[in-house]
């Protein structure tokens, strides 16, 4: 059984502090995030992580022990962001398609092993800082981190080929990505917009941010997929993609690309609706029964129930096409992990992983009966298939 954190955190309040349990994540896959507020990584404690894609470290994790995540080998991209000062022996060691590691200003000591047979590894580091004058003193190949004044540059024939305006809004951001995905936007006939390119994984966070969202919202929404297919590092222009970060546009291509600075309506915004304080999670018992499972009591146990669901046929009509859950909003959504016993933010970090499977978020349709509704009663036609979670 997958888990993404195991011994994930032991919240203690003790003069004000927030502690964390050691993390085991040997069994982690895709893009990870260690969650806020975990302060070391132990030795070992990914090691050999077979799944493990992308990596980002918050800042309150203060040191990485020796050969935390050595072995790994799919993983490609790792951010560190400032508040790191240690990393061990070993830490990163042999992972050979380690491309881009990002490490910030704070880090005070690496050991020479760190990146031991990293042979594609470039370091994104800080101009004069220690992390440079370690990869001078050991030959490893590094770039500059982006400018703080870097923008965000948005593809403007594109928008006008689609007849689309910038957007205002997370919701809006999202929406224009779709249109990109699914549209043709250069009138090519493939289906191959790139919809953002970047030097780091960190200014990809200055997308989301130009609508208005937070750090951690811009965090999520990048965790979620929304905002599509990226290229991190060094891109060519030649592939236009929707949004550039970049400090400047090259001469060739300003004809192509507007800053992104969008304009606030004129008029309120109509709120996000909160989750309902009536909402019950219910579960299609039909199914569950179908499949010989029993109810989930753990957020692993959740995970599993829905691999098994993904990857069966729980309604028997030989179709891929079981809806996972349905709720009138993602505040709603997040009821369903909860109901496990997890945290708000964990839930929150458990949908935007997209470890909750297929979503319809929205008015519910019964008649596709998702494995997972959140609402507060259930239509008389659909009582016999669906109980209280």
């Amino acid at each position: 059984m997958k888990r993404f954190w195991a011994g994930l955190l032991c919240l203690m309040l003790l003069c004000g502090a927030v502690c964390a349990e050691t993390l085991n994540g040997r069994n982690a896959s895709g893009n990870v995030s260690i969650p806020y507020g975990v302060l070391n990584i132990e030795s070992e404690a990914f090691a050999g992580c077979a799944d493990m894609v992308s990596l980002r470290i918050p800042e309150t994790v203060k040191s990485l022990g020796d050969g935390a995540f050595r072995d790994c080998p799919v993983l490609t991209t790792v951010v560190i962001e400032k508040g790191l000062t240690t990393i061990g022996a070993c830490a990163f060691a042999g992972n050979g398609a380690l491309r881009s590691v990002t490490l910030p200003d704070s880090v005070l000591s690496i050991e020479d092993t760190a990146f031991e047979d990293c042979a594609s590894l470039t370091l994104t580091v800080a101009e004069g800082s220690y992390a440079e004058q370690y990869a001078k003193k050991l030959g490893i190949p590094y770039t500059h981190e982006q400018s703080g004044d870097a923008k965000v540059w948005i593809n403007r024939r594109y928008m006008n080929n689609l007849g689309l305006v910038d957007p205002v809004t997370l919701d809006e951001l999202s929406e224009v990505v779709q249109h990109m995905k699914t549209n043709d936007p250069d009138g090519n006939g493939i289906n191959d917009t790139l919809i953002a390119a970047t030097a780091t994984e960190d200014d990809l966070c200055l997308i989301p941010q130009a609508v208005g969202a937070s750090q951690e919202q811009a965090s999520l929404f990048l965790a979620s997929g929304k905002l599509g297919t990226c290229k991190v590092g060094a891109f060519s222009f030649d592939v236009l993609p929707l949004f550039v970060v970049k400090l400047e546009i090259p001469a060739a291509y300003q004809s192509d690309y507007e800053a992104f600075e969008p304009k606030l309506p004129s008029v309120t915004p109509t709120p996000r609706p909160t989750a309902n304080p009536n909402a019950k999670v219910w579960i299609n018992r039909t199914f569950m029964d179908n499949m010989g499972l029993v109810d989930p009591a753990t957020l692993d146990e959740l995970e599993s129930v829905i691999e098994i669901m993904k990857s069966g046929d729980p309604d028997g009509n030989g179709v891929d096409d079981t809806i996972i859950g349905a709720a009138g909003n993602a505040d709603e959504l997040c009821l369903i992990p909860q109901a496990v016993g997890t945290t708000k933010e964990q839930a929150a970090l458990f949908i935007a992983a997209g470890n909750l499977g297929t979503t319809v978020i929205g008015e519910i349709d019964f008649e596709k009966q998702p494995l997972f509704v959140v609402t507060d009663t259930i239509p008389a036609a659909y009582q016999a298939i669906y109980k209280r979670f």
